[in-house]
C-alpha cells in the first residue's frame, strides 16, 4: 500500500519483476509501468496509470483512468474482473489477454469510456466447452473503436471464435463448426444441420465435436460417408420399392404352395 506524503507521490515500475499492490493506495501522482508486471488487487483510483510496451497490468482491483500504450492489459489473477473508475485507452500496439473456462472469462469493467484498438489474445483453459458468448469488456460510458485482431491459444477442436460489439460491450463468441471441407453436398448438409442443432442449445454425445473436427476422419464419419450421408431421397425410394417387390414375390410363392416367406 502506497500513500501520499508531503507532496504528490507517483510510481514508476521498472525491471522484469512483478509488483503487487493491495489495500487502499491513496497517492495521486501518475503510475507508469515500463517493464515487468503491476498487479493491482486493491484500490488505485486516484492515480492515472500508463502501461508501456513490454509491461503488463493485471489483477482484480480498482484503478483510475488507464492507458495501455503498447503494453498488456490482463484482468484477473487467474479468471477475474478488473475495474477502472475512469476511462480506458488502448493503442494499436496494445494486447488484451483474457482467460476463458467453460463457465466464465476474464473481464474489465470501465466506468467511463473505452477507446479500443490492438489485439485480443484468448487463452482457453481445459474443459468441455459449448457454444456461448462471454462479455470480456464493458464500458458504462460507451465504447469507441474495435480491436484489430483476435488470436487464440488452445481453442477447443471443432469451434471457431470471434468478437462482436455493442455500444458498451465487447463479446467473445465461440461457435461449434464441424469441418465440411472435402465432403459432398449431402454430407455438408448433415454437418451444417448438426452445427445448427448444437449452436441452438442441442446436446451432442461427449467427444462428438472433437471427433468431427477439422482434419479428423473418425470411424463414425467414414461409416456415415459410406452408408448414411450418400443415401439421397431417390435412393431410399428405390430401396423401398425393391422391398415391396420382394414381398409381393414371396406372397405369390406362398399362395402357390411354395416355401417362400416374408417379414411384415
Amino acid at each position: 500500500m502506497i500513500q501520499d506524503g508531503a507532496g504528490t507521490v507517483g510510481l514508476s515500475k521498472a525491471g522484469t519483476g512483478t509488483l503487487i499492490l493491495s489495500g487502499d493506495n491513496t497517492y495521486r501522482g501518475p503510475t507508469t509501468v515500463n517493464a515487468g508486471a503491476l498487479i493491482v488487487n486493491g484500490s488505485l483510483i486516484n492515480s492515472a496509470t500508463t502501461v508501456n510496451s513490454g509491461a503488463l497490468l493485471g489483477g482484480t482491483g480498482t484503478l483510475g483512468s488507464t492507458t495501455i500504450n503498447g503494453g498488456i492489459l490482463s484482468p484477473g489473477n487467474s479468471i477475474g474482473t478488473l475495474t477502472i473508475q475512469g476511462s480506458l485507452v488502448m493503442s494499436s500496439a496494445a494486447a488484451y489477454i483474457v482467460e476463458l473456462s467453460p463457465s466464465s472469462a476474464d473481464r474489465t469493467n470501465v466506468a467511463g469510456t473505452a477507446n479500443l484498438a490492438g489485439t485480443v489474445q484468448a487463452l482457453f483453459a481445459p474443459g468441455s466447452f459449448v457454444s456461448r458468448s462471454y462479455t470480456i469488456l464493458s464500458a458504462a460510458g460507451g465504447r469507441s473503436g474495435t480491436f484489430d485482431a483476435l488470436a487464440t491459444t488452445n481453442l477447443p477442436a471443432g469451434f471457431t471464435a470471434g468478437l462482436s460489439y455493442t455500444a458498451d460491450d465487447v463479446t467473445l463468441n465461440i461457435i461449434a463448426a464441424l469441418a465440411t471441407a472435402g465432403f459432398n453436398q449431402n454430407q455438408r448438409n448433415v454437418g451444417n444441420a448438426i452445427n445448427n442443432f448444437f449452436n441452438n442449445g442441442g446436446a451432442l454425445p461427449p467427444g462428438f465435436v472433437s471427433r468431427m473436427s477439422a482434419g479428423v476422419r473418425s470411424t463414425y464419419a467414414k461409416h456415415a460417408s459410406r452408408k448414411l450421408l450418400t443415401m439421397t431421397w431417390p435412393s431410399l425410394q428405390r430401396r423401398a420399392s425393391a422391398r415391396r417387390r420382394s414381398r409381393s414375390v414371396a406372397r405369390r410363392c406362398t399362395d402357390a404352395g411354395g416355401t417362400g416367406s416374408y417379414a411384415r
